[in-house]
């Protein structure tokens, strides 16, 4: 019988140890081949006989391991099989391939008709050799624990023995002739094209005469090591590698594998795994290519589908970045509750692609926490906090129950969260409500989405994405401008529209002289100009404007506190005395809110203030609206959004120096955090609805340059970049959301604008 394995055979061996797959052979096919001549050798390129010419198709009956590179399959027909004759007989895989071919001499099948005809019982075997059988096939029963028909082995232990017999004859010693022996090899059991590859004589000895030679590439031997080299253009199939020791000739077949990656498989989630989250990292198993560094890891198909079939695909991803793992929550992907799921990855190089994994089913869970949803900021904010606090709504579970153990915000710069800049982590301390601790840039659009996890549940899916945009903020830029005016200290400043307006301040020249002159000046032209003086010279006075007119009250001349008023018309230039506020009082502070003028606290002779004063200029009147938790002078304010925030100064009461907040509406006083600590002489002004303070003493008589931001909208503070000179008893005010500071202490002239 002559037997060989087919090209499609070498074809499908080189892929199974490629992708490291078992080969299993499946089925014995017989057919009766006209005018088969079964004295030629087999054609391994045919395939299969036709349809008309197969006489049965059986499965294989026992299979064996001979040895690790032979593996045999046997064949047992009783006698109710028949009737039937053939000359070819064949080994299909499960895969339907045709591996192994023979020819026979035509042998009958009869089954048993009593008492008509008898039947027969048959046994074939057909043995497979390779290097490498056994492990590829994955045969773990010796065959010696079953019978099998040895015919084929029998006829070549016969060849060998006649060549044996022969050699004998030759000899002229026989006496002392010892037979040759068998030459083991160790060595790879599959090679690539372009690889050399090398093998050990295991039972090597100097002694013995070795020649080599193989049909495939080129072959060298030095001692026990022999050097297969397969050049890069190979073919894949068997290589034939010839050892003839002392004459006698041993042949290794080894399997030339085309190169491959390796089949992949999921690490995550497992086989049939129950209660997986509904958005699941998917995870893989290493890239593995043969032969290693052949090619690189270049992306990964990941598929989950609703069926077993992949033709209801959820999720169809060629994915070149995240190669070993894929989000479900990246993909925007969301799974549903109780369902089953196949999922299926392949691997893919510059050059080759990998088998598809082995399909895996898994189950989602039951029961899950409900999606959050961002309440604050509302989507699309503007002017939203550099530190930005972002709410969730509350915790709840969808089909049963559980606790909340943590909370996570990412906030970035684009919505395919690609360009993470903020990322909390699972905080078990901000829960549904994330403040954050380092500023955003400014007047920048994020995105931002949250997500829960419970104790025992695992984790919600992603909220949906919210966008905002962050407000104009100070940097801390110093721009020096154009000094005017004289030099002076504790002057009152105002800005309307683009200017600032002067008015008033003290001069130190050997005495305290008070000033009551007014002078603007232009940001647009950065230039200063002098308008009509008026009222009586002071300093420590403070003023607002209302409706196109310039309010001063309040303020030292360097004898007595005043109580009289004045208002200065900037359309006509006139200055006009109004209602005396029977408060003489300095070192104040006030703001124009609603068509009125509040001036909170202040001091004189030794005695401090904690009232709320509030001039009306329709009524031209004074009254008492409110009095703050702290009496103190020195301090600064501005109005935001319909509250009176102040900050600094010294007070002669345990509330401390740190910042407090009028609303007008409920009229409710609150107190800031410190912040900065104890300021004394500072200026406020609102900038993008912020409240910036720039400047004071701090600790006794050291004049600082401190800017800080108290943001109201999360009750926070940030020091920014100190600048200019170092000062108080300066004044400033805002124009287009830029602080401008302006003379202090002693006798300075210099104007700076800060961004």
């Amino acid at each position: 019988m002559g037997a060989s394995i087919t090209l499609a055979g070498e074809s499908l061996i080189a892929q199974k140890q490629a992708s490291r797959e078992v080969l299993q052979v499946a089925r014995f096919i017989l057919a009766d081949v006209p005018g088969l001549d079964t004295t030629l050798p087999v054609d391994r390129s045919a395939g299969k006989p036709p349809a008309a010419q197969i006489v049965n198709t059986v499965a294989v009956t026992r299979e064996g391991y001979l040895n690790p590179n032979q593996v045999v399959y046997s064949l047992m027909m009783n006698s109710t099989v028949g009737d039937f004759d053939f000359n070819w007989m064949g080994l299909e895989t499960s895969e339907g391939v045709l591996l192994i071919a023979a020819y026979i001499p035509r042998q009958q099948k009869r089954k048993e008709i009593p008492p008509l005809q008898s039947g027969n019982n048959l046994t074939r075997n057909i043995v497979l050799e390779y290097n490498g059988a056994q492990s590829l096939t994955g045969i773990q029963v010796p065959a010696s624990t079953w019978q099998f028909d040895f015919t084929t082995e029998f006829a070549r232990l016969d060849a060998r023995l006649d060549a044996v017999e022969a050699s004998l004859a030759k000899k002229l010693d026989l006496e002392n002739w010892t037979p040759p022996q068998r030459v083991n090899l160790d060595g790879p059991v599959l090679i690539y094209p372009g690889s050399t590859n090398t093998f050990k004589i295991t039972d090597y000895n100097s002694g013995s005469i070795f020649a080599v030679a193989t049909d495939t590439g080129t072959v060298s031997r030095s001692g026990d090591t022999i050097t297969l080299t397969i050049a890069s253009n190979a073919a894949a199939g068997i290589v034939t590698l010839d050892v003839t020791r002392d004459g006698t000739k041993v042949t290794f077949k080894i399997a030339l594998g085309s190169a491959a990656i390796g089949k992949p498989s999921f690490v995550f989630p497992a086989a049939n795994a129950t209660s997986v989250g509904f958005e699941p990292t998917l995870t893989s198993s290493a890239f593995v290519v043969y032969p290693a560094g052949y090619d690189v890891h270049a992306k990964t198909r990941w598929q989950v589908s609703r069926n077993v079939g992949f033709t209801d695909l959820i999720v169809d991803q060629l994915e070149a970045t995240n190669k070993l793992s894929e989000s479900l929550t990246d993909l925007g992907k969301r799974l549903a509750p109780s369902t089953k799921y196949w999922a299926r990855l392949m691997h893919l190089g510059n050059t080759l692609q990998s088998v598809y994994s082995d399909v895996i089913s898994f189950t989602t869970a039951s029961v899950y926490i409900r999606k959050p949803t961002i309440t604050a900021p509302a989507d699309g904010a503007l002017k939203v906090s550099a530190l930005a606090k972002v709410v969730g709504d509350a915790f709840s579970v969808l089909g049963g129950a559980d606790t909340q153990d943590a909370g996570r915000l990412q906030i970035s710069a684009s919505t395919d969260f690609a360009s993470l800049v903020y990322d909390s982590g699972w905080s078990t301390t901000q829960l549904t409500a994330f403040q954050l601790t380092t500023p955003l840039a400014f007047a920048t659009k994020y995105y931002a989405r949250i997500k829960y996890r419970g104790l025992s549940i695992g984790e919600s899916e992603w909220s949906v994405i919210v966008s905002f945009t962050t407000d104009e903020q100070l940097t801390g830029t110093y721009t020096q401008l154009n000094g005017g005016a004289t030099p002076r200290y504790s002057p009152a400043v105002v800005s309307v529209g683009n200017k600032l307006y002067v008015y008033g301040g003290g001069v130190s020249t050997g005495g305290a002289a008070a000033l009551n002159d007014l002078w603007v000046y232009d940001s647009a032209a950065n230039s200063w100009s002098q308008k009509a003086s008026g009222g009586t010279g002071r300093y420590t006075h403070v003023a607002v404007e209302i409706n196109g007119k310039i309010y001063v009250t309040g303020g030292y001349d360097g004898n007595a506190f005043h109580g009289d008023s004045w208002c200065y018309d900037i359309a006509t230039d006139k200055w006009t005395a109004i209602a005396n506020n029977t408060y003489g009082l300095g070192y104040c502070c006030a703001v124009a809110y609603n068509g009125k003028m509040y001036v909170y606290g202040g001091g004189a002779y030794g005695t401090l203030y904690a009232i709320l004063r509030c001039y009306d200029p329709v009524k031209n009147e004074w009254t008492t609206v409110s009095t703050a938790p702290s009496a103190r002078q020195g301090s600064s304010c501005c109005l935001i959004n319909g509250k009176l925030y102040i900050y600094g100064g010294s007070s002669s009461d345990s509330v401390g120096p740190g910042g407090m907040c009028y609303d007008f509406a409920t009229d409710k006083w609150t107190l800031l955090k410190v912040g900065p600590g104890s300021i004394i002489y500072p200026v406020a002004a609102n900038c993008s609805n912020k409240m910036y303070i720039f400047g004071g003493v701090r600790g006794g008589s050291n004049a600082i340059d401190e800017l800080w931001c108290y943001d109201p909208a999360t009750d926070t503070w940030l020091k920014l970049p100190g600048g200019a000179t170092p000062r108080y008893y300066h004044a400033g005010a805002a124009i287009d959301n830029k602080l401008y500071i302006y003379a202090g202490q002693w006798n300075m002239n210099d104007l700076w604008r800060i961004n």
